[in-house]
């Protein structure tokens, strides 16, 4: 068998990996297709730190589309070396081990926080910090450690992870605090706030106005330019330099510390994310903020981002704060339009917002008159009433409801055909949903004769697009897979010339057909073949059954459906289907497609029709 090495591997996807990447030997690669992941087996004869390989994995896992992390399976050469040989040489697989299932202390841990007893094969790592070590057994880490030992060099070890001795006492805490602040409020204190350059995109950046106004909207250090950059929330792990965010209080509240001195502590959003922020009692406050600030306002900030050792996370302490108006929404248009189509939370699954809000949203902006148009319910009717009163607003009553076509029929085409005659029943799979937008992966389709199937149709299709992940799932059908089949303007005439003036028949034929007139319609192909849909022939004919999807239908009717959602296979069993709805029908007296219309149109449930959606709003009071 042949046998390459991981740099190899990588060189495939077109991965520059590190030459160290030599030394592995791949030996096996599991792909589990319907699970989205990949599983990865390689052997090595020296042992190789282990950080760096995963961030190439995790580019892999980008490249082939992967829902899931790709398990590495790792296994060492290494039977001579003794445990402490072996232990030594992995402290750094180790750290990483405890890095990888604790990611917040990346910043906190160092390498020489890790102190290592080994004795009778029971391995003690000490933790400094008390709260990694403490997250560290929370997150069973030293049986991933175990396991690490045990996969890799068949080694049995017993792991435990120590924590340092500390005697936790909340009110030394809250003390600890106290200093700690007083000491950062001294240091404020005594460095001045260093004004940052202005930002060279111009604008604000931001999603609301500048401040309020001059003088009065400074609560905290200097008024900040309009054309200062605001940096989003969600931005912020790279950026540790002064920086300006705009942002929501939804909590406030502040400390008086022992010197006297108030810190105030806000948590602020900007719907990308959050972060505290604090900042000290000074002079340069116009206004005590506790008398300005509340819950829902809107701030500029701008400070430094630090660690909070206390909280174990980064903060923004306040050099300036400015307040802001909000800028809200508007309709500038000089001629207002009329809202016509409107959902309100009476939209079950398509509307959150009551009616009142928007009738005043809508005063607000002008309007003059505005529709509400609910799926099929009116319960909006008697507030929008009310609401129409207060706001001097015309509402104009209406629904949004559903239309089927009960005169549809049930095939089209030459209506003379019989059932003798030859049907050709296909299926298609896609990209997606959109006949405009998506491509054609497989056709496959079987002749039928007489009630036989005598001939087959079936090739992959490469659609010039890339396949998702989330249709692979579901198909089964790669990108690798159709990355050498021919297009469909090679295959389409192909099909087109076995189907001959055959009938054609699917399950759903609106979809599949919708495809195939798209394509033909793009090469110049005529369609003019009469089309049965074995979809709305199942719901006439099989009444005692509540859905009609096709591996319900072969259920029903016993018909074999091995692989559902490949083309061929799911044409066979089809064309099984079509077979036993047409000696349905001729028991009926029913023997060519004219006939279906004429004798099954009329028991056709409009309830499980394909229905439409309309706009009806009522003219006067008689229409209301």
């Amino acid at each position: 068998m042949e046998t390459y090495t991981l740099q190899d591997f990588f060189q495939k996807f077109r991965i520059t990996g590190e030459e160290s990447y030599k030394n592995y030997r791949v030996q096996k690669v599991v792909m589990h297709r319907k699970l989205q992941k990949m599983d990865l087996y390689l052997r090595s004869d020296s042992i190789q730190l282990e950080d760096s390989l995963y961030l190439y994995l995790h580019q892999l896992k980008e490249k082939l589309e992967l829902k899931k992390d790709i398990e590495l399976q790792l296994q060492y050469d290494g039977a001579e070396k003794n445990l402490e040989e072996i232990l030594e040489e992995n402290k750094g697989n180790i750290f990483y081990i405890i890095k990888r299932n604790l990611p917040f202390c990346k910043d906190l841990l160092k390498p020489e926080g890790l102190t290592y007893e080994l004795k009778d094969h029971r391995l003690a790592i000490k933790i400094s910090e008390a709260l990694i070590a403490d997250k560290a057994k929370q997150r069973k880490v030293h049986q991933k450690i175990q396991d690490f030992f045990q996969e890799t060099f068949n080694l049995h070890i017993t792991c435990e992870i120590l924590s340092p001795k500390v005697e936790f006492d909340l009110s030394d805490y809250h003390e600890t605090i106290k200093v700690e602040e007083e000491s950062l409020a001294k240091e404020m204190d005594r460095v001045a706030p260093v004004k940052p350059a202005a930002s060279k995109s111009g604008g604000s950046g931001g999603r609301r106005g500048g401040p309020a106004g001059k003088g009065g909207n400074v609560i905290l250090g200097k008024s900040i330019p309009l054309n200062t950059e605001i940096i989003r929330l969600s931005d912020l792990e790279e950026r540790h330099d002064k920086v300006t965010i705009d942002v929501e209080v939804f909590d406030f509240e502040y400390k008086e510390l022992r010197s006297g001195k108030k810190v105030y502590i806000l948590q602020t959003t900007d719907f990308t994310n959050s972060i505290t922020v604090k900042f000290f009692e000074g002079k340069k406050m116009p206004v005590p903020p506790e008398e300005v600030i509340k819950k829902g306002d809107t701030l500029w900030i701008r400070g430094d981002i630090v660690f909070d050792k206390f909280l174990k996370e980064n903060v923004l302490m306040a050099w300036d704060i400015n307040a802001v108006k909000k800028v809200l929404k508007g309709d500038d248009a000089p001629r207002k339009r009329v809202e016509l189509h409107l959902h309100t939370q009476m939209s079950s699954m398509d509307g959150m917002t009551n009616i009142s809000r928007m009738i005043k949203r809508a005063k607000e902006w002008g309007h003059k008159a505005i529709a509400v148009t609910d799926h099929g319910v009116l319960q909006a009717f008697p507030e929008a009433m009310g609401a129409a009163k207060e706001h001097d607003i015309k509402v104009i009553y209406g629904l949004e409801g559903y239309v089927v076509n009960d005169s549809e029929p049930l095939v089209v085409g030459q209506m003379s055909h019989t059932f003798d005659e030859d049907f050709v029943v296909f299926d298609l799979e896609t990209t997606g949903l959109s006949s405009n937008n998506d491509g054609i992966t497989e056709v496959a389709g079987v002749k039928v004769r007489k009630g036989e199937i005598i001939d087959t149709f079936s090739t992959l299709v490469n659609p010039e697009k890339t396949i998702s992940p989330k249709i692979t799932e579901i198909t089964g059908i790669t990108n690798e897979m159709v990355r050498d089949a021919r297009t469909i303007d090679q295959v389409l005439p192909e099909f087109m010339e076995f189907a001959g003036g055959s009938c054609l028949v699917a399950h759903n034929a609106d979809f599949d057909m919708g495809f195939i007139r798209a394509k033909a319609k793009k090469l110049n192909i005529p369609v003019e073949n009469s089309v049965a849909d074995t979809l709305t022939l199942s719901r006439v004919l099989l009444t005692d059954i509540k859905r009609h999807k096709l591996n319900q239908v072969a259920k029903h009717l016993n018909v074999s459906l091995e692989n559902h959602h490949r083309a061929l296979d799911d044409a066979k069993a089809t064309g099984e289907i079509f077979i036993k709805l047409m000696e349905m029908m001729k028991e009926q007296g029913i023997h060519t497609l004219g006939d279906i219309n004429d004798h099954l149109g009329k028991k056709v449930d409009f309830k499980k029709s394909r229905s439409y959606h309309i706009i009806i709003l009522a003219k006067n009071m008689v229409g209301l």
